[in-house]
């Protein structure tokens, strides 16, 4: 395992402007693992900035250049809780493909929380980052993330444009002890290249189940395609198996009045009796509304339209009922106003709805001359 010591070590938060500056480049790994301690980048970590803000707490010029600074406010990453303590977060992406701060990580980053807390503190807790060259660890997001014994299996990928494979779906397993990471060859039809997925070890942990997310088909194609078919990755014979070429997925739509006053977290954890909480970084709020039930991920998104809920692959009938009158009920509750529900086939029904409605409010005030089209579309949860 190769080391390298850039920029001293210890609870430095904060920093000093010229150690900010020097060290806070990102780069790749030289060895597979290389523990990196750079000081800077332990900062980034402990205080979960944005690039933008680290650059103007220190005075650092701007200006954007070629380079991109090493940052740990990311979405997309995985995060792996250890019967130990540790927290295992693999790669992850800072900002959006069009912002000129917009990078994806290769990196492992290990967090060992101090006694009582739930994450690394900016004074508390210790950090481990570990790098990997480019051609041994392309740079990963949105990938799945499955323990099976002493090692991490990661399951597809967003990535930059130029790592993509088609009609492939990659496979790495991460050493949980050393921290090195090989790619795995696996038989059989693949998923595809897919990304934003759920997976999850088997009953008997002999195959990962992979359900949900997005299936990119190459260029040409105008987005992202669902993806509801579900997989099964042999451990054995590491061989993809096509379980269903097409799982039901149910979406709900919860028109509440007053969704500011609900604490959705408190609604779900009341309802969905027998589901648990997906990891997540507190500072992400993706995985906060993520919940697993019998292998099927079941997720949700709250805004001004109310909550919306969908259910990535088979389950009972009677359990989702169950869910939904359930969740219908404690939101009344909660509001003190009556709450519809509507089950829609795709969001496009629930987007016309919306924003014929916004256009009508915003028509009252004088706000003419809208555009027809949809101005506001959310897209799957």
């Amino acid at each position: 395992m190769g080391r390298e010591d850039e920029g001293g070590g210890g609870l430095r938060v904060p920093i000093d402007r010229q150690t900010f500056e020097r060290n806070r480049p990102f780069r790749f790994g030289r060895a597979n693992p290389e523990w990196i301690h750079n000081a800077a980048w332990e900062y980034m970590i402990r205080t979960r900035q944005s690039s933008l803000a680290a650059r103007g707490e220190h005075g650092v010029d701007d200006s954007f250049a070629d380079q991109r600074d090493f940052c740990f406010a990311r979405f997309g990453s995985s995060v792996t809780p250890m019967a130990d303590g540790r927290l295992i977060v693999v790669g992850g992406e800072h900002e959006d493909f069009y912002d000129p701060d917009f990078i994806i990580f290769n990196d492992v980053i290990v967090l060992r929380p101090a006694a009582g807390e739930k994450d690394v503190t900016s004074d508390g807790g210790s950090i481990e980052i570990y790098g990997y060259p480019r051609l041994a660890f392309p740079p990963t997001d949105f990938h799945s993330a499955t323990l099976v014994g002493d090692k991490i299996y990661l399951i597809g990928n967003g990535g930059y444009s130029e790592d993509r494979r088609y009609g492939t779906t990659p496979v790495f397993a991460l050493d949980t002890g050393s921290y090195r990471i090989e790619r795995v060859d696996v038989a059989g039809s693949a998923p595809g290249w897919i990304s934003r997925h759920f997976a999850s070890l088997s009953p008997d942990g002999r195959a990962i189940i992979v359900r949900g997310g997005k299936i990119d088909h190459g260029p040409g194609d105008e987005s992202y395609q669902n993806h509801e078919a579900c997989y099964r990755l042999d451990l054995d014979r590491f061989c993809w198996e096509l379980v269903s070429p097409r799982e039901r997925h149910r979406r709900f739509w919860f028109r509440c009045p007053k969704p500011s006053m609900v604490a959705i977290d408190e609604v779900l954890e009341s309802v969905l009796v027998g589901a648990h909480w997906l990891p997540g970084r507190d500072d992400e709020l993706a995985p906060k509304y993520h919940l697993a039930f019998e292998g099927v991920r079941v997720k949700f998104e709250d805004g001004l339209s109310g909550l919306r809920m969908r259910v990535e692959g088979n389950l009972p009938r009677d359990v989702i009922d169950g869910w939904v009158a359930g969740m219908k009920s404690r939101l009344e509750e909660v509001t003190s106003e009556k709450c519809d529900v509507q089950e829609v086939a795709d969001w496009n029904e629930a987007n016309q709805v919306m924003n014929a409605e916004i256009k009508k409010t915003l028509s009252k005030y004088g706000h003419a001359g809208l555009d027809d089209d949809l101005w506001m579309d959310y897209d799957e949860p």
